[in-house]
C-alpha cells in the first residue's frame, strides 16, 4: 500500500474473466473512505502468475474458472514463487465447499453486491511488517514471508498491533499499529529519539529509538506500569498526527 495526500492507495492484483466483475468491484470499492484501491485487472490465471512476478501488490482477488490457467493453478504457482514475500489471496466464488484447503487465504462469496462487507473483507487482509532501514532512514511495508507469519500479523492487526523491524540491526518489536507513524512524526520534527512499547505478552519493554543509528535502548516493566503506559499509548496514538506515515523527515534525508 503507497501513501499519496490524504489516503492510502491498496494494489490490488483481481483476475477474473469476467469485464463486468472487474467494474463491480471497482464501483464497491470506490465507497471506501479509509483507504483508495488501485485494482491491476487480468483476465486469466496466466496473466495473474505473470502480473506477480513483475511487481509487488498487496493482496490478490482470484476468481476460480478462468481460461489458460483456472484460479487454483495460478495460486499455486504464485505461492511457489513468492517473489516479492507471501501476498495473500482470496479466492472470489460462489461456492466455497468446492475449493480446496491451504492455498487460498480466505473467501469472497459471489455475487458481491454489499460495498461494506467487500471493503471490510479486503481491508482485514491489508497485513505487512513496518521495516525502518538503518541507512535511509525509510520505512518500508513489506509483505509476510511465511504463511506462519500470515497467520500472527492477521492476529496481531484485530488486536491493533503489528510488527516492527529496524533494518541493520536484526531487531524486531511487536507494537501498536501506529508506533511507525509516531516514529516517523517524532523524527520529522526533529527529535533525537522516539519511545514506544513493545507489546509482546511473555515481556513487555519501554523502547527509546534513537534518531541517528536506530539503536533500540529498553527495559522491562512490570505487569502494572505495562497496563498504566500501554493505555497512556492508547490515548496518544489516537491523536490524528499519529494516522499515517509523515514522509517530511524521510524526504529530505532522501533528498
Amino acid at each position: 500500500m503507497r501513501t499519496t495526500g490524504r489516503f492510502d492507495i491498496m494494489d490490488i492484483l483481481w483476475a477474473d474473466d469476467d469485464n463486468r466483475v472487474h467494474f463491480s468491484a471497482r464501483m464497491l470499492l470506490a465507497n471506501a473512505r479509509k483507504h483508495r484501491y488501485n485494482i491491476h485487472k487480468v483476465f486469466n490465471g496466466e496473466e495473474a502468475v505473470k502480473a506477480s512476478k513483475t511487481r509487488r501488490f498487496d493482496l490478490c482477488v482470484m476468481d476460480v474458472n478462468m481460461p489458460k490457467k483456472n484460479g487454483i493453478e495460478a495460486a499455486r504457482e504464485i505461492r511457489s514463487s513468492n517473489t516479492f514475500g507471501r501476498m495473500p489471496i482470496l479466492v472470489a466464488t460462489a461456492d466455497p465447499s468446492l475449493i480446496p484447503g491451504g492455498i487460498f487465504d480466505d473467501v469472497i462469496e459471489k455475487p458481491f453486491d454489499d460495498a461494506d462487507s467487500l471493503i471490510a473483507k479486503i481491508d482485514q487482509w491489508y497485513i505487512h511488517t513496518y521495516v525502518l532501514d538503518r541507512n535511509s532512514k525509510k520505512f518500508i511495508k513489506e509483505l509476510p514471508m511465511n504463511q506462519e507469519e500470515t497467520r500472527d500479523l492477521v492476529e496481531l492487526r484485530k488486536e491493533h498491533k503489528g510488527y516492527l523491524r529496524l533494518r541493520g540491526t536484526g531487531e524486531k518489536f511487536i507494537v501498536h499499529e501506529n508506533v511507525p507513524n509516531k516514529i516517523s512524526y517524532d523524527f520529522a520534527k526533529g527529535n533525537q529519539l522516539s519511545a514506544f512499547l513493545e507489546r509482546t505478552k511473555k515481556e513487555p519493554t519501554k523502547v527509546c529509538l534513537y534518531k541517528d543509528n536506530l539503536l533500540a535502548h529498553s527495559w522491562e516493566l512490570t505487569k502494572e506500569e505495562f497496563e498504566t503506559l500501554s493505555k497512556e499509548e492508547d490515548e496518544l496514538l489516537s491523536q490524528p498526527e499519529y494516522q499515517k506515515l509523515t514522509e517530511i523527515y524521510l524526504e529530505k534525508k532522501k533528498n
